[in-house]
């Protein structure tokens, strides 16, 4: 059905440009040069209230997308971000210190956090409808776009600082994401019934019809807390090398470019993710996504004892696949296991693991490298990390398999 690969396709590209919202960096140097007494973590802090909305438009808008049509969830992420990008531009020409710092966090940090939350959701929900015998390929697909996005177009941005300086550069972002997501809205929907019923002819193994549980059921379960756990340590693992992967590459005398690798790998891991958990199940992903951070984790520890940096340029991407695959997985988790009737909601409550480890990986990274003075004892720690999220995985397998 030619339709379906239109949805994923456009679902993709509108993802591609949702995901600047992991640029952030991009942004530091510009804002510290024109507010030189605003200190780093002032500026951080932006990214951490970003990181906060992003999961609460999530869900909440996945709620309203149990009445809504996506489309008018998607046009209304446009506006905010749109509204977003443009306010920040505006009260930084102001050039007042302490209201700037202020509306920075409202606008950047609420407006265009809560609008990517609300597109991210939009385009997970309705174009995941339309692969229901592959919501592991669907959803690694749509993530690798979101992953990508802060590479790519953060790349792109950076470029465009240098043409037409910083505040025309978000002024600038804020009407392409307006427009995009207002062009795709018109095209961005739900399968209807027959369509629903032609794509579901031959689908095996499927539980979405008779098992959909709602948010109160799904928090009740034992499952979804072992889950959530397992994501928040995988998320906090790839967190304490994503946030100092440039970093650690020059501590051991290796290239800056190793930076650009794991962000590769981590959007291609939701694919590679998102394939295994298709192809083999829930328990082969869990598995696999637990093992990556443990072999990761002893390749870095091997890299410090040593100091071979091929060990390295090794270790840093399997972390990145690892962090990456995560959120594939419960993407088509939430949808396999807990039903497309709530799934909206369910995938945002979910995807709320990232609030916790956005805090509390960086926070051990930056306490761990202070107490030691070197990268050593992340290194233990992300494979800690995989240790107890490979156990949490085998709880969860002997749970799956006495139903």
């Amino acid at each position: 059905m030619k339709t379906r690969w239109k949805q994923l396709i456009l679902g993709t590209l509108t993802m591609l440009l949702l995901g600047l919202i992991y640029a952030w960096s991009i942004f530091r140097e510009p804002l510290l040069e024109s507010f030189p007494m605003w200190s780093m973590a002032d500026i951080s802090l932006t990214f951490t209230v970003s990181m906060i909305m992003f999961c609460l438009g999530i869900i909440v808008c996945g709620k309203l997308l149990e009445k809504m049509k996506p489309r008018w969830i998607l046009l209304l992420s446009g506006i905010l971000i749109c509204i977003g990008f443009i306010a920040v531009a505006y009260s930084l020409y102001l050039h007042d210190p302490q209201s700037s710092l202020v509306r920075l966090y409202i606008f950047y940090g609420g407006f265009c956090g809560f609008g990517v939350g609300t597109g991210y959701i939009a385009i997970l929900n309705a174009v995941g409808a339309w692969f229901p015998e592959k919501p592991g390929l669907a959803g690694g697909i749509l993530l690798m776009g979101f992953g990508f996005g802060g590479l790519i177009l953060g790349s792109i941005a950076d470029a465009m600082f240098d043409y037409l300086g910083f505040l025309w550069t978000l002024f600038y972002l804020g009407i392409a994401f307006l427009i995009v997501c207002t062009l795709v809205s018109f095209v961005l929907r739900n399968p209807t019934e027959e369509e629903m019923a032609a794509l579901s002819v031959g689908k095996k193994g499927s539980t979405e019809e008779d098992h959909s549980f709602t948010t109160g059921q799904m928090l009740r379960t034992s499952y979804f807390w072992l889950f959530i756990i397992f994501g928040i340590f995988c998320a906090s693992g790839g967190l304490m090398v994503i946030n100092s992967a440039v970093p650690i590459a020059t501590h051991f005398g290796a290239s800056a470019a190793v930076g650009l690798i794991v962000s590769i790998f981590n959007g291609g891991g939701r694919v590679v993710i998102g394939m295994i958990f298709d192809k083999f199940g829930t328990s082969v992903a869990l598995i696999y996504n637990a093992i990556l951070f443990i072999i990761g984790g002893v390749l870095l520890i091997l890299t410090a004892m040593t100091g071979n940096a091929l060990l390295l340029w090794l270790g840093l991407p399997i972390i990145g696949v690892g962090y990456g695959g995560f959120p594939a997985l419960a993407s088509a988790v939430a949808r396999t296991r807990w039903g497309k009737a709530h799934y909206s909601v369910n995938f945002g409550i979910i995807s709320s693991n990232l609030i916790v480890a956005a805090f509390m990986g960086p926070y051990l990274s930056g306490l761990l490298q202070d107490l030691s003075g070197n990268f050593n004892s992340t290194f233990v720690m992300i494979t800690i990390f995989g240790v107890v999220a490979f156990l949490l995985a085998l709880v969860m397998v002997r749970k799956e398999r006495r139903g």
